[in-house]
């Protein structure tokens, strides 16, 4: 859950990710056959480097993902994720947490030609633009840095400058919904 956090990427492309397309001295991973039919470098960010290194203590199989079942890899995080869900009193998917990679890199100020490219999208046709645009791992490795940090501070990860959590809390503020003010102001006031 925590990649899946801090890459943005898709669930079924990162699970059967195997470590032969892992180059840790390199910082790149490679998704090969993904659902856009292309074979994919992305960049290994400090926080992904972390997970990586964990995972690579435990190595159970072929994949950075792995167990000990039938595939030799995680299928789904379905349980994991029932649990945090009730530990944390919240109700949300995995693919809830690539919508919040995304929903970062937006406040982070991730152009969208960068965060198509870190989400594995495929630009319209119609995109000229986009066409001639190629990115390299290296470089997404800044952008992609920038949104697992935020990620990071608004799971209080990382303590904010003193000067900028007056900005993150009307950051924070703008993004809860019209009920989720109403709660919160009642818990201030009582």
């Amino acid at each position: 859950l925590e990649f899946l956090t801090f890459s943005g990427l898709r669930r079924s492309e990162l699970l059967q990710l195997p470590w032969s397309q892992v180059h840790l001295e390199d910082r790149i991973f490679i998704l090969e056959d993904t659902k856009n039919g292309l074979d994919v470098e992305f960049p290994i960010t400090d926080r992904l480097a972390e997970i990586f290194n964990r995972r690579n203590e435990y190595k159970v199989s072929e994949y950075v993902f792995g167990t000990e079942g039938k595939k030799g890899y995680l299928t789904d995080p379905k349980k994991t994720l029932k649990r945090v869900c009730k530990l944390a009193e919240v109700k949300i998917t995995s693919h809830d947490l690539r919508r919040t990679f995304t929903s970062m890199a937006e406040s982070s100020g991730v152009s969208g030609y960068l965060l198509k490219r870190l989400l594995n999208h495929i630009t319209d046709k119609s995109d000229v633009t986009a066409g001639y645009l190629i990115l390299t791992a290296e470089e997404l490795k800044e952008p992609a840095e920038k949104v697992t940090e935020t990620i990071a501070k608004y799971a209080g990860l990382i303590e904010p400058e003193p000067e900028n959590k007056m900005t993150e809390m009307k950051i924070l503020l703008a993004n809860l919904t019209k009920e989720q003010k109403i709660e919160l102001m009642s818990t201030l006031l009582n």
